[in-house]
């Protein structure tokens, strides 16, 4: 079974950090992480993009947190 973590990040630096840290030490296979993110002032932004790993999946979407969940979804 594949699981599947869904995430919307906006200014949210250093605490995505923390949390694709903590989803890459996990010993599942079998999963994936999907990063909605948009514009943002702080670095969050620029560390998303700067992310290597086949498990991690990244799109940029401005709309609202919502709006960001349903298209993270569609996804």
């Amino acid at each position: 079974m594949k699981i599947s973590i869904l995430m919307c990040a906006k200014n949210s630096m250093p605490y995505i950090m923390a949390s694709v840290n903590s989803f890459l030490k996990q010993n599942y296979k079998n999963k994936e992480l999907i990063i909605i993110y948009s514009d943002s002032i702080d670095n969050s932004e620029d560390y998303i993009r700067s992310i290597k790993s086949n498990k991690i999946k990244k799109f940029k979407f401005n709309g609202s947190i919502y709006e960001s969940l349903n298209f993270g979804i569609n996804k």
